[in-house]
């Protein structure tokens, strides 16, 4: 009797096939999933703010627009996030401060004491993005967009968001979806910054 199968060239063949479509497809598939985990970390991040804000205010606390130096937005907020850790001293730049959450979600904030905070150097897009101190407004920052000052009587405050902690790749664009992203805070509500974080927030990635 004869029994019928592969012979070895047939085998080496279909390996060969799968291996190609394997390298081929894999690097959509991790990627979709980083995605994913990102735009998930990103609502996230906009509901752990929000509702710190809406729980001090429940609690009889000011909005976020009265924080200041002596009460700054990351103390002003940690009151209700289950953190992991503060430091006054960001491992990014020693200029802001950062604040994890028990997940290992890292938030950074532009301090407003010993210089300039360091958030000058970000970009979106075009837009260069600044911030430039006035102690009377929300967090103590007044925003700058473009080079062009946008100075008013109340600033929103800001913060930069890194949706998973310090795994990498660390980077903020709206060209592509990355892990980090810049939240508008104003005096009850928090709203992401740029083009691609704001299609997320609003469902809609067309």
């Amino acid at each position: 009797m004869k029994h019928k199968g592969f012979t070895l060239v047939e085998i080496l063949l279909s390996t060969t096939i799968i291996c190609i479509v394997a390298v081929l497809v894999l690097p959509v598939v991790i990627e979709g999933f980083h995605n994913n985990q990102y735009e998930t970390g990103l609502k996230k991040a906009i509901n752990i703010v929000g509702e710190a804000i809406s729980l001090n205010i429940a609690k009889g606390e000011r909005s976020a627009y009265y924080t200041n130096s002596s009460n700054p937005l990351y103390f002003y907020l940690q009151k209700n996030i289950n953190t992991s850790g503060l430091s006054e001293t960001s491992k990014r730049n020693s200029k802001n401060a950062e604040l994890y959450t028990a997940d290992n979600m890292r938030f950074e904030f532009p301090k407003g004491t010993n210089g300039s905070p360091e958030f000058q150097n970000i970009k979106i897009g075009d837009n260069a993005i600044a911030w430039s101190i006035k102690d009377s407004n929300c967090g103590t920052y007044g925003l700058k967009i473009g080079g062009n000052s946008k100075i008013q009587n109340t600033q929103p405050c800001v913060i930069l968001v890194d949706v998973n902690g310090d795994k990498g790749p660390n980077e903020l664009t709206d060209t592509k979806l990355k892990d980090m992203f810049l939240l508008i805070v104003t005096d009850k509500s928090v709203i992401p910054y740029g083009q691609i974080a704001q299609q997320i927030h609003y469902n809609n990635k067309d």
